[in-house]
């Protein structure tokens, strides 16, 4: 049976990268001042892993983005390419 992704974390994927993107990091660097592993965070961009709430204020730390741009309904991250 093929494994389906939640539609929350499918856009709060898209965020993250977008917001890596922005500060100009690439994944194995932002990895690494995370302390995870590459897949990990591969895996979170792709909306196929879950996340807490403390990562994700991590992330928005290090990325430099308001949090709720990352987990809000509606966020300006998602009108950009």
């Amino acid at each position: 049976m093929a494994q389906t992704t939640d539609p929350f974390y499918e856009k709060f994927g898209k965020r993250l990268r977008r917001a890596r993107a922005h500060a100009g990091l690439t994944q194995e660097v932002a990895s690494g001042l995370l302390g995870m592993d590459q897949t990990n965070l591969s895996r979170l961009e792709l909306g196929k892993q879950g996340i807490t709430l403390k990562d994700a204020y991590r992330f928005s730390d290090l990325y430099k983005v308001p949090f709720d741009h990352l987990v809000m309904a509606e966020s300006p991250l998602d009108t950009e390419d």
